[in-house]
């Protein structure tokens, strides 16, 4: 029996009242990468395309989305599932189709297998160039007493990088996001905290536990700071938390050795160059590096020996952290009693580092150091 229009427009508003956009778009496999549940924004990549940056956002309040990578994508859960069905073309998922599945889902957290997502598992980070880029910076005010509580407090007490040296080495950087919907109540400003690069660029994180959200305004670039002229020995970090937190270990405000951030792992071959090329750094043929453990701290580590040679002598650092991603993980979650130790060794006049061989694969490379622990590396706990 045909409905009338008053009983469909009845039966639209009811799947409508009763389906969950969130549970909809996360029934794909997708994750927010970034999330603001007080204003009810989750942002996503777009399970229906390749979105290798996230560019559709929900909200739970409004029940609806915004696609901002793709021309008019935007609407209710009705139009999303079609978007979804249809592989970005909601022509091809009829509206009366779409509707009938939607009522059969509500109130369930699995979509049929039927829908299958195409986006990328990782987030990479967005670079920005110039004007009319979807990121543009606007300001950076370097971190003090009077910066906002909720960014302090994510500094201080999920970081544990204290004031005193965050005030020199971390800004809370404006910019703006020229996807951002005509409605925003912020008109497109967004916050987050970092540093510059070498490029006059700014490497930027979002200050929440959690975010991953990372960008890049401007050029992208390694970091660099020069060090001590009587330095014998430098040092290569992954990443700013990691730098900031071996100044808090070493007690200092700034860096003594010659110092590389990475910003990312695919920098390891130019941060290399930088090295041999630099005249500052020409005496300095001993290179520690502050080694994430994971994959991508293997390669960058294994690129920058390649790239460095038999004229350099690199090594690793990361045993004294092992168990832990990174030297920031290992800083706001092991015991005190781990950070004393390393502390006082870090504070000592020579560091042992694991020698890394450039020739051998990390299996062996593990090997070679385990059997060499108790000459260049005696246990500290």
């Amino acid at each position: 029996m045909a409905l009338s229009s008053a009983q469909f427009k009845e039966r639209v508003d009811k799947a409508r009242q009763n389906a969950d956009i969130k549970l909809v778009i996360e029934s794909t496999g997708a994750h927010a990468v970034y999330s603001n549940a007080a204003k009810g924004d989750y942002t996503y990549h777009a399970p229906y395309r390749e979105d290798s940056s996230p560019s559709l956002r929900i909200n739970v309040l409004e029940q609806r989305f915004y696609d901002f990578g793709k021309t008019e994508a935007r609407g209710d859960v009705i139009e999303l599932v079609r978007l979804i069905f249809g592989k970005g073309d909601k022509n091809a998922m009829p509206f009366f189709k779409a509707l009938e599945w939607l009522e059969r889902f509500s109130g369930s957290s699995v979509a049929p297998i039927a829908i299958k997502t195409t986006q990328r598992p990782k987030y990479e980070p967005v670079e920005v160039s110039h004007e009319g880029d979807r990121f543009t910076f606007v300001k950076a005010v370097p971190v003090s007493p009077k910066t906002h509580p909720n960014n302090l407090d994510y500094i201080v007490n999920t970081r544990k990088i204290s004031l005193a040296v965050a005030s020199r080495h971390l800004y809370i950087i404006t910019y703006k996001d020229h996807s951002a919907p005509f409605d925003d109540p912020l008109r497109g400003n967004r916050y987050g905290i970092g540093g510059p690069n070498d490029a006059q660029g700014w490497e930027v994180r979002a200050p929440s536990a959690n975010s991953k959200f990372k960008t890049s305004l401007g050029t992208k670039d390694i970091t660099t700071f020069v060090g001590n002229q009587n330095a014998i020995a430098g040092d290569i970090f992954e990443g700013r938390m990691d730098f900031l937190t071996s100044l808090e270990l070493k007690g200092g405000l700034q860096p003594e050795n010659p110092t590389v951030i990475l910003n990312s792992g695919r920098f390891a071959a130019r941060a290399a160059e930088v090295i041999k090329t630099r005249p500052e750094w020409a005496n300095i043929k001993y290179w520690r590096i502050w080694q994430q453990n994971d994959d991508e701290g293997e390669k960058s580590t294994q690129v920058i020996c390649n790239e460095l040679g038999g004229d350099y002598t690199v090594g690793t650092l990361n045993h004294y952290w092992e168990g832990y991603n990174d030297l920031n993980k290992w800083w706001t979650d092991a015991p005190d009693q781990e950070h004393g130790n390393l502390t006082q060794l870090l504070r000592s006049t020579a560091t042992p580092t694991k020698f890394y061989d450039s020739s051998a694969t990390a299996e062996m490379r593990r090997a070679n150091d385990r059997q060499r622990e108790n000459i260049y590396n005696p246990k500290l706990f």
